[in-house]
């Protein structure tokens, strides 16, 4: 069976332009900015290509693919394998090493997404149940006790690739709602279009569809990536206006369709050359980026280069915690949902680590978030992540506890669009010291209560108001009467009938953090959402 490669190499590329380059360039502002790009060097470079590099969100972890053009002369075959690299201390790279089985087998090989957490890889082609190639496509694989999982095919309804040229490249958008491909279909523009593909309830991928003429071209557009910020689009094109065979571009999407984007710009000459350029990638920070050149002895290798601010992705803020059982703080494992408290979407899914409860999210300033944290026979937990004002901080800890439920009830989730797992929602709500009235943050996160009581109009819920240890016991005790009944006047305000609602107060009676900092506190100042019979 022929193995076509999955990615364009930059042989393809060095030998094929479709379209010859228009004289305009549409340029980023400042593209004569002195960065130079830097060879990785030998701990990373090999007299072998070095082809699509992905750089972890941290920045710290480098995968690329490997491609033995002397074995595809000797063999006739493709052999692209997976390699990756850590970044040292010294800021310096270490030396690369083969990631092997079952990742690597005789077919062409590469990874094209990592999670924050770096704990899931999405790799390019499918594999049968023995680790062989199985086909076009693109496959999960997650990191265990004892090394990466047996890959297993992530389903794309209705894809294909026309390319007579064999390859296709992907990227996941931030929370993997949507895929982004390279492929040829029956409505290309030109000879290789990027296409979108969105997440379905069951965990598939839709139908992918074109994503326009202001991104494809005529001629070949491929190597997508998508910054944290889920906005910032790079590609190489050679249909595009540029200075060689391949030309690296950036475009910002402008609305959630994401088939309307900002005309592409050239990232210019300090980045592109006369030959081809491809396979930009940037971590988080969207400080440097990395990608795919030629080098002089004609073979491509991976460079680095300071992205201008310009062509910056928009500033993210790393959000992390661990998950852990509320009764002894136990770590596990939990599925996190995050989405918009103003609109209740949901913007992704993260999945905590079995072994430590770690989670990692990267998300865009200007907005306020929830975090949902669910997990089978446990209430859910909703937290509040305020970025809609920037200040300074680009980390913020939100450690998320889970109490065991004794009932299993499958519940629609707060925005509707899936199915929850078994277990009850619970609301977390912020209060001021001494205070009943509700924030506007929490009215959000209510909103998305309301949602899941209009999509579960079966269930009955009990509202239990709970507060910090400051204060008298009865005053507490009666502020947190005052703060469960508030909230169930909002929802009684929102539609949800009287008879689905009670409420009751626990004072300072049960704490979920110790009372010793502020952040302490304002947790232990809180609601609870409970189903009852």
């Amino acid at each position: 069976m022929k193995i076509l490669p999955i990615i364009f190499s930059l042989v393809f590329a060095l030998c094929y332009s479709s379209v010859a380059q228009q004289p305009t360039i549409n340029l980023i502002e400042n593209s004569i900015n002195g960065y130079k790009k830097e060879n990785l060097g030998p701990q990373v470079n090999s007299p072998q290509n070095e082809l699509l590099p992905i750089i972890s969100a941290s920045g710290k972890l480098l995968y690329f693919a490997r491609y033995d053009q002397a074995y595809r002369k000797r063999t006739g075959r493709i052999n692209e394998d997976i390699w990756f690299s850590k970044k040292l201390p010294t800021q310096k790279w270490s030396t690369a090493l083969d990631i092997g089985r079952p990742l690597n087998n005789r077919g062409s090989n590469a990874v094209i997404s990592v999670t924050a957490d770096e704990n899931t890889l999405f790799l390019a082609n499918t594999y049968d149940d023995a680790g062989l190639y199985a086909g076009p496509g693109i496959s999960v694989t997650k990191r265990g006790r004892g090394g990466w999982s047996m890959p297993e095919k992530v389903k794309i309804e209705g894809f294909y690739n026309k390319s007579r040229v064999g390859g296709q490249t992907f990227c996941f958008s931030t929370g993997r709602r949507a895929l982004i491909m390279s492929v040829e279909q029956d409505d290309s523009k030109g000879s290789v279009d990027l296409y979108v593909s969105f997440i379905q309830e069951d965990g598939t991928y839709g139908t992918p569809i074109n994503m326009g003429t202001t991104l494809n071209s005529v001629g070949v557009d491929y190597a997508p990536f998508i910054a944290a910020d889920n906005h910032t689009l790079y590609f190489a094109s050679d249909g595009h206006p540029g200075y060689g065979d391949s030309d690296i571009f950036i475009s910002r999407r402008l609305d959630d369709t994401w088939t309307n984007w900002s005309e592409p710009q050239n990232l210019g000459p300090e980045v592109n050359s006369e030959s081809s350029d491809a396979f930009y990638t940037v971590p988080a920070s969207g400080d440097f980026a990395y990608m795919v050149s030629k080098n002089r002895d004609g073979d491509s290798d991976i460079y680095r280069v300071r992205v201008p601010e310009s062509a910056r992705p928009q500033p993210t803020v790393l959000v992390y915690g661990k998950t852990f059982t509320l009764e002894n703080r136990s770590p596990m494992a939990a599925e996190i949902l995050y989405y918009d408290l103003d609109t209740g979407k949901e913007l992704g899914l993260a999945n905590s680590n079995p072994e430590d409860g770690s989670y990692k999210i990267y998300l865009p300033l200007g907005r306020q978030y929830g975090l949902q944290a669910d997990q089978v026979g446990f209430y859910a937990t909703t937290r509040i992540v305020d970025l809609s004002i920037a200040n300074g901080q680009w980390e913020i800890a939100r450690n998320l506890f889970l109490r065991p439920n004794p009932k299993e009830t499958e519940l629609t989730s707060v925005s509707g669009s899936r199915v929850g797992q078994p277990g009850l929602y619970m609301g977390e709500l912020l209060f001021d010291t001494g205070k009943s009235d509700l924030h506007e943050t929490a009215k959000k996160v209510l909103n998305t209560l309301v949602r899941m009581l209009e999509n579960n109009p079966e269930v009955r819920i009990e509202v239990q108001g709970h507060t910090d240890d400051i204060g008298g016991e009865d005053t507490n005790l009666a502020l947190s009467e005052a703060r469960a009944r508030a909230v169930v006047v909002y929802l009684l305000e929102s539609g949800i009938p009287g008879e689905r609602l009670s409420s009751r107060g626990f004072g300072e009676e049960l704490p979920i953090s110790p009372n010793t900092t502020p952040d302490g506190r304002a947790q232990n100042r809180r609601v609870e959402i409970v189903m009852i019979e």
